[in-house]
């Protein structure tokens, strides 16, 4: 379709609805003439006739007809990309961190955001998954970062990072002197968990998945933050799971599982639409960017705050 125009299409949409080219004259604010010309120009830059001219109307021939399936949706999909211009550039778009995703995830999403949308604005807050979907099916946030797995009906996941699960423990525990851990070295002292109200997908996940390694939890202590949850393990009342990169105070230390490949992902939540292709532009983006450069290359806090 070389040298077909929006305008055009606006044209032929607009004659086939009111069925006469002085009444889409009218509606489109043109000139008849005009009307006329366009409608020209198009059947002859396609190669066929669109409209049977009687003396007070027009109707479609078969190619108009197959020419209308196109046409529309191309037009709202113009429209509608305009809307989200404009709207991604009018308001800020509103993104929630869960706890458990790590912040320089969300420092490298900032940035990226502000590369790709240099006169936009990234509006963050912080909220449980829970209710993180609750709102983007309101239209109170347009995208979340979360722990995966999650699903929703009408909600879309992209994994933006991908890393193993280790066990932190007290740099001065006995199972610090191995290199790696069995599941049997941790039985009944894995104890120190999130809360599960923070994401109850992602808890029951983790306890089916440990369920097939032979571990039950018993006596979960559950915390409200992961800083939280770092500080239980300090004071002796348990082990717990954490992210591979996972920044950790001082005296704590990670050790991998032996002989199991078990990792855990962060993704970005978001209702897929017309509307919000900026969020899925930058969510893709977002995971190109994380796989080339890894967030954790950024300064540990721990050791930013200790200088």
């Amino acid at each position: 379709m070389v040298g077909i125009e929006f305008r055009h299409l606006r044209y032929f949409v607009a004659v086939s609805n009111h069925r006469s080219f002085s009444r889409a004259a009218d509606h489109l604010c043109v000139t008849q003439s005009t009307i006329s010309k366009g409608m020209r120009e198009l059947e002859d830059r396609l190669g066929t006739l669109l409209f049977f001219r009687h003396s007070n109307k027009v109707s479609l021939t078969v190619g108009g007809w197959e020419l209308m399936n196109y046409a529309e949706p191309v037009l709202e999909l113009h429209r509608e990309s305009l809307e989200e211009f404009r709207l991604t550039h009018s308001r800020p778009v509103r993104v929630a961190i869960a706890e458990m995703v790590d912040k320089r995830i969300l420092a490298e999403g900032v940035r990226l955001f502000g590369r790709l949308v240099p006169d936009g604005l990234l509006e963050t807050s912080a909220r449980s998954v829970d209710d993180s979907v609750e709102a983007l099916v309101a239209g109170g946030i347009d995208a979340a970062l979360v722990p995966l797995p999650f699903r929703a009906n009408g909600i879309r996941a992209v994994p933006v990072t991908r890393e193993s699960v280790l066990i932190c423990m007290r740099a001065d525990d006995e199972l610090a002197a191995l290199p790696s851990l069995k599941i049997c070295d941790i039985a009944g002292r894995l104890r120190i968990f999130l809360d599960p109200n923070f994401n109850r997908q992602f808890d029951v996940w983790l306890i089916e998945r440990l369920s097939r390694e032979g571990v039950t939890p018993k006596g979960r202590l559950f915390a409200s933050s992961v800083a939280q949850q770092l500080e239980l393990v300090q004071r002796r009342l348990g082990l717990a799971l954490v992210r591979e990169h996972q920044s950790l105070p001082p005296g704590l230390i990670t050790r991998p599982f032996e002989q199991i490949d078990w990792t855990w992902e962060t993704g970005v939540l978001y209702r897929p639409s017309l509307r919000n292709r900026a969020i899925s532009d930058w969510s893709k983006a977002l995971s190109k960017k994380l796989k080339c450069f890894p967030f954790h290359i950024v300064v540990d806090p721990y050791e930013a705050r200790s200088d």
